[in-house]
C-alpha cells in the first residue's frame, strides 16, 4: 500500500491530493494523471477558473459571470477535515466578492453545513446528486 506524501505540515502535493481522491472523481475516466492534466489544463488554459486550497482540499471556481461560480471539490480531507476546510473556502469565496454560486455533491452535508452558515441555500435532489445554490444577489436572497 502506498501511503500519502506529505510535507512536515501533513499537506500534500496538488498531485497526491488528486491521486487520492480519484474514486471521487468516478464521473470521468482515466486515472488521476489525467484528471491532473485536465485540472492543470483549465487553470493555466483559460481565465474561467480559479483555485484555492485549504488542508489537503481543492475548490476549483469555473467563473459563470462576473461574482458567479461554480465550484468543483477534490479532497483527499477525512470528511470532519474536509467540512471544516469546505467552510474557510466558502468564507474565502464569499470575502473575494462572489454572490451567486453552485457546487454538485453526492452528500447532503455540503447543504447542510450552508445552511449551518446562515446563508440561503435552494438545494434540488436528483439521481443521488445535491445541487446547492446560494445566491446573494440583492433582491434575490
Amino acid at each position: 500500500m502506498s501511503y500519502p506524501k506529505t510535507d512536515a505540515n501533513g499537506r500534500m502535493s496538488t498531485q497526491e491530493i488528486v491521486r487520492l481522491s480519484d474514486n471521487s472523481l468516478a464521473w470521468q475516466a482515466g486515472g488521476w494523471k489525467k484528471h491532473y492534466k485536465h485540472l492543470h489544463n483549465a487553470l493555466h488554459g483559460t481565465n474561467n477558473w480559479r483555485t484555492m486550497r485549504s488542508g489537503n482540499s481543492l475548490f476549483i471556481l469555473r467563473i459563470i459571470r462576473p461574482h458567479e461560480a461554480q465550484i468543483y471539490t477534490i479532497s483527499a480531507d477525512n470528511p470532519n477535515e474536509f467540512l471544516k476546510h469546505f467552510n474557510i473556502a466558502i468564507k474565502c469565496i464569499l470575502h473575494a466578492g462572489f454572490n451567486w454560486f453552485m457546487i454538485i455533491s453526492p452528500s447532503i452535508m455540503i447543504s447542510k453545513t450552508l445552511e449551518g452558515m446562515g446563508l440561503p441555500v435552494s438545494v434540488e435532489a436528483e439521481k443521488g446528486q445535491y445541487r446547492n445554490t446560494v445566491d446573494l444577489r440583492s433582491g434575490v436572497a
